[in-house]
């Protein structure tokens, strides 16, 4: 998942740095450090990903992955729990 644009180091005429945060925001506006996080992956018979989960400041998260006929079909954001 993408994270979004945050303007960096930008100063009045000067020329905007525009940097992308690989950190994405969860449901309830959190910014999760994914890069610092441990994730747990869980897997279904298939061996497809269904679910990442991470801790961030004694709150769970969980992403989920969809399939439809063996095709990933959606990522949800990651949904505080």
């Amino acid at each position: 998942m993408a994270g979004f644009p945050t303007l960096q180091n930008f100063a009045a005429g000067a020329t905007p740095n525009w940097e992308v945060s690989s950190s994405p925001v969860a449901s309830d506006g959190t910014i999760l450090p994914l890069a610092s996080l441990a994730q747990a992956m869980a897997y279904n018979g298939s061996n497809q990903l269904l679910t990442i989960t991470v801790v961030f400041n004694s709150k769970t998260y969980v992403q989920t992955y969809t399939y439809t006929s063996n095709n990933l079909t959606g990522i949800s954001v990651f949904v505080k729990q």
